[in-house]
Order: C-alpha cells, then sequence, then structure tokens
C-alpha cells in the first residue's frame, strides 16, 4: 500500500507583522498534499513534474494569506526582505517563498502532451512511479486532469505491461480521480487482460494473472468511488458493460475450472446483449457513444469509432467460442439462445470489421492496430467472425 503523502505544515498568518520579526512556523488545518518525484532517466519529465510541483502544488496547498504573499506584487516585498518566509512542506523540507506570477504557471495542454508522449514512446520504471503522486497533485489543485489524459495513461500502461502500476491509482481512486466508470479507462484495463492472454496464447501465468486482475476490477467497480456512487457526465456504470462481461466470459471459459462462474458469466452477457424492453439482440456498447476528443488526434474519428466498436466486441465473440467447446458451460435451458447469439455476435463482428477496414482504406499508409489484435485472435479461433 502506498503511504500517504504528509500534509502541509503552515507558517502563523500575521504577516503584517512580518517586517517586525521572522515568521513562526505553526501546524494547521490541511489543505491539500505536496507530491514528491523520484528522479527519473527522462530529464524532460523531471523538469515538467519539478515545474508543477514548485509552481502549483506547493502553491495550491499554501494558506490564502500565504497565496496573497507570492501572487499579489503590493505584499511581495515581505517575501524579498530579510529574513523572508519558509514553509515548511514536509519533516524534512522547507521551502522559501518567493514571488510568482500566474503567467508562470505550466501550460497545461503542452505539458499533458510532452507527458504522454514520453510515456508512449516508453518510460522508465522511475517515471511510472511518479504517474500516481502527479495524479493526486492535479486532483488537489486547479489543475484538474482530464478524461483523454486518465485515458491515454492507462493505454500506454497496457502496452509498456505497467498496468499494475497504474492499478495503484484505480485503487486509490479518491487521491487519483481516475474511476472505474470511466468507460474509456476500463477498457483499456480489461481489453489489456484479453490482449496478454492472448499474447500467450491462453496458458500459463499470463492466464492466471489476466484473470485475477480482471476479478480486482470487477470488484473495486462495487466500490462507492467507482460505479456505487454517482455517476459524471459522458461516464457509466460499467457493472453492466457487455465488454467487461464479454471478457470475465472468455477468461472463465478458457480456464474451464469452475463451471458454475462460467456459467453465470454466460447467463449475464445473453441478458447485457439483448434489450430488455424489446427483447431484440443489443450490441451498440452504449458506455462508447459519448466521445471526446482524443489525447493523440485531438478529435474523435470515424475510424476510432470504427475501431472501439469492433475491438469490444472481440473479446465476447472468444469467450462464447470457447464456452460453446465445455459440455456444460452454458445452462440447458440458455443452450438454444447462446447458439442464436453466437451467430448474432459473429455476424455482427464480420460487419464492424469490414466497416472499419473500408474506413481505414482511406488512409492506406497508416498502420492499423486493430489488425494486429485480429491476427493475433485468429490464431487461435480462425477467422474473425466464424461460429
Amino acid at each position: 500500500m502506498r503511504p500517504r503523502l504528509k500534509p502541509l505544515a503552515d507558517l502563523c498568518t500575521r504577516c503584517s507583522r512580518a517586517s517586525q520579526r521572522p515568521f513562526s512556523t505553526t501546524l494547521r488545518k490541511d489543505r491539500g498534499y505536496v507530491p514528491e518525484f523520484v528522479p527519473t532517466s527522462e530529464p524532460a519529465l523531471d523538469t515538467i513534474f519539478n515545474d508543477y510541483r514548485e509552481k502549483v502544488f506547493i502553491p495550491t496547498s499554501l494558506s490564502q494569506t500565504h497565496q496573497r504573499l507570492i501572487y499579489r506584487p503590493t505584499r511581495q516585498g515581505v517575501l524579498t526582505n530579510d529574513p523572508g518566509v519558509s514553509v515548511s512542506i514536509t519533516d524534512e523540507e522547507e521551502v522559501q517563498l518567493k514571488p510568482m506570477k500566474m503567467s508562470e504557471r505550466p501550460n497545461k495542454v503542452e505539458t499533458f502532451r510532452q507527458i504522454l508522449n514520453i510515456y508512449k514512446n516508453g518510460a522508465s520504471d522511475e517515471a511510472w512511479q511518479n504517474v500516481y503522486p502527479f495524479l493526486h497533485g492535479l486532483k488537489d489543485s486547479p489543475y484538474h486532469t482530464t478524461m483523454a489524459f486518465v485515458d491515454a495513461l492507462a493505454r500506454y500502461a497496457n502496452i509498456h505491461s505497467k498496468h499494475q502500476v497504474f492499478m495503484e491509482c484505480i485503487e486509490y481512486p479518491q487521491d487519483t480521480g481516475v474511476r472505474l466508470c470511466h468507460p474509456y479507462v476500463t477498457e483499456k484495463m480489461f481489453l489489456g487482460c484479453h490482449d496478454r492472454a492472448v499474447a500467450a496464447g491462453f496458458k500459463g501465468n499470463a492466464l492466471k494473472e489476466s484473470r485475477t486482475l480482471a476479478r480486482r476490477l470487477v470488484a473495486l467497480m462495487e466500490k462507492e468511488h467507482h460505479c456505487r456512487g454517482r455517476i459524471p457526465d459522458k461516464h457509466y456504470d460499467m457493472r453492466y458493460s457487455l465488454m467487461v462481461h464479454g471478457v470475465l466470459l472468455e477468461l472463465h471459459a478458457v480456464a474451464g475450472d469452475n463451471i458454475p462462474e462460467l456459467q453465470n458469466a454466460v447467463s449475464r452477457v445473453l441478458a447485457l446483449s439483448q434489450d430488455q424492453q424489446t427483447g431484440a439482440v443489443d450490441l451498440s456498447f452504449p458506455e462508447f457513444g459519448q466521445a471526446y476528443p482524443r489525447a493523440e488526434s485531438g478529435r474523435w474519428t470515424d475510424i476510432g469509432a470504427a475501431a472501439i466498436m469492433t475491438r469490444s466486441l472481440i473479446p465476447l465473440w472468444s469467450g462464447m467460442k470457447f464456452a460453446s467447446k465445455i459440455p456444460e458451460g452454458v445452462r440447458k435451458e440458455e443452450k438454444t439462445a447462446f447458439a442464436q447469439r453466437l451467430k448474432d455476435v459473429s455476424q455482427t463482428l464480420q460487419e464492424r470489421l469490414q466497416k472499419f477496414r473500408e474506413v481505414a482504406a482511406r488512409e492506406p499508409e497508416k498502420p492499423r492496430e486493430l489488425e494486429r489484435f485480429v491476427a493475433a485472435i485468429e490464431k487461435i479461433h480462425g477467422p474473425v467472425g466464424s461460429s
């Protein structure tokens, strides 16, 4: 468990007498946290994090009195005159306050882009250790994070096998703001479980670890800060996501060691893939219906929408294929509905993959990540969409 960051210790607030005597240190009610960052092998990243610490996180954690001292020109003389003002921000660290301007704070859009570019290209272990304190600091500051920024971090964490590091951010949503009702963060985590299991041929420790992680994520969804509490705008109660339960079905079916658990997983996907009012098959993934600007492209594209709708259906199709091969994997009373639903899923997956390829053909020079995932799953099941 990550040790809690230490609360700020402040100075006395009688600034009007600063010119007559030095400030004395006194404890006050905690206003936030000042994160500490470990040095990394990426100097540009260290510079960004240190700028945020000095120009955003420390000032945000000061009392209003001290914030006025550093930002208001009429009061900054207290800081430049001897002996100045010092603040203890941890038991071991004391900083000398100095005049600042709001305009000197980091540019959020630009620095977020630079940070994501570093993590995209493969950051060091130390750099990944700094993700938690950075998100914690952002949550307690005016520089709140964005959905696209967290989505991209989750994606790169899974690409570079740093998903366990990112899980720490998920386990403390009250600190980091990373919630599993964020549909794209949850998508990255569950599809990451699917990808690692596929890459290992659904064998060995990779399968076991993916299944364990998926179960942890499901358990966390029941927590108030994730899916049990108030669901913000553009978020979704991912406990009812067909994508989530498709991944769970796949991992339970390929393991085949718990028939009741597998049967329950089959029942859930049958229920979630059907409109509860009309009874019609529904594979629309409403959790991904509200798009937002992507972190890399800056806009939601047709190919991005086609890719996510196709990719989210692959684990469900794979799981149903595995389950169909286990004699008792499907309850007797659900076998007919299951067989028909597998045909529906297979047909829909074929149609979506075809649509994706038609859209992708407009820019043939760009490599398509989805094609790599399709090729990997086809090595196990044969052509995608076959029933």
